[in-house]
């Protein structure tokens, strides 16, 4: 990896200042399905730019990605890349000690992916590439330290009843909601070092099932971020419609569903002081008892427009709780 990093990090250096933007140019169109956002290549350094192509497209992809740019700068004269082999002698009585290495890490943590080819992402890289379908992403890995996690029992459409845990998760730069379907409470406790590989990322939220894999790593592997950020109301209206959000905010004013008619909600009027907002909930758990002073807990609530009106819409696996 090193001989292939050091190769490609030679060819970018013999571009001029006006061809390496020009190359940064054409990475922005290039036709992937994972593509690298363009903040990060605006102001990125050859040395990081490699860093980045290799963490993008693995060492072999990246090699062919910049051969494809640099025909367009054009620069056909450092075409076509030759990566030579590494040769390393190795002892057959002791092992390396990369070997010696890799075998302790595998005793105290597997976190090698399960899906070959699929790359670790941060979790503001996640947010950038604006994914917005609920297809498994098996080419992703993200790291995060779980800060919150809350038990959720539901009877989703179709009358069956689901366990979900509602989570924020962060790494060095950023947090994240995740929801976690019918999983075990071990694989996912508050406060753990984890890894998640081929989940659905949709409206700011990933989801993990059955199927996707969850990895423990060790404490030290991940630092987070100082800061969790706190949407205020006024952030929360700017959101795109559909995006998930939480948020913990005083009750001004309620009203309780029309008794007979199943297609009446209660309707939450919440506020954080400078400004409000109407939270809407379809047959809302019995348990639930409302209280103007109180504070409203939210969880996977989602942003909804009603005849230009902007509410907070509760969803079957949505969590409330007023306390």
């Amino acid at each position: 990896m090193s001989n292939i990093r050091a190769k490609l990090l030679r060819i970018v250096e013999e571009l001029s200042d006006e061809e390496y933007e020009n190359l940064k140019f054409f990475l922005e169109d290039e036709d992937k399905k994972i593509k690298i956002p363009r903040g990060i290549l605006k102001d990125i350094s050859k040395p990081n730019l490699v860093n980045t192509l290799i963490n993008y497209y693995t060492s072999q992809g990246a090699t062919k990605v910049l051969e494809k740019v640099l025909s367009k700068v054009p620069r056909n004269d450092l075409l076509p890349i030759k990566i030579g082999p590494l040769t390393r002698k190795i002892s057959q009585d002791r092992p390396t000690k990369l070997q010696e290495n890799q075998s302790a890490r595998k005793q105290k943590i597997d976190s090698t992916p399960k899906f070959p080819g699929s790359r670790i992402t941060t979790l503001r890289e996640l947010k950038e590439l604006e994914l917005n379908d609920m297809s498994y992403q098996k080419d992703l890995t993200v790291r995060g330290k779980i800060l919150e996690k809350v038990n959720h029992n539901y009877i989703n459409n179709q009358a069956k009843k689901m366990k979900v845990f509602h989570a924020t998760i962060a790494d060095e730069n950023d947090t994240i909601q995740v929801k976690v379907y019918n999983r075990e409470h071990g694989e996912f406790r508050k406060g753990a070092n984890i890894q998640i590989t081929n989940f659905k990322y949709s409206n700011g939220v990933i989801n993990v099932t059955r199927n996707s894999q969850i990895n423990k790593l060790a404490s030290k592997v991940i630092k987070t971020t100082k800061e969790v950020p706190v949407l205020s109301l006024r952030e929360i209206k700017q959101k795109p419609e559909g995006t998930f959000v939480n948020g913990c905010f005083e009750i001004t004013t309620f009203s309780q569903p029309i008794k007979g008619k199943d297609k009446s909600p209660l309707r939450i009027t919440i506020t954080d002081g400078s400004d409000q907002i109407n939270v809407i909930i379809f047959k809302p758990p019995k348990i639930l008892s409302c209280e103007i002073g109180k504070y409203l807990k939210m969880l996977g609530i989602k942003v909804n427009v009603y005849k230009k009106e902007i509410q907070l819409r509760h969803q079957c696996d949505s969590y409330v709780k007023v306390q």
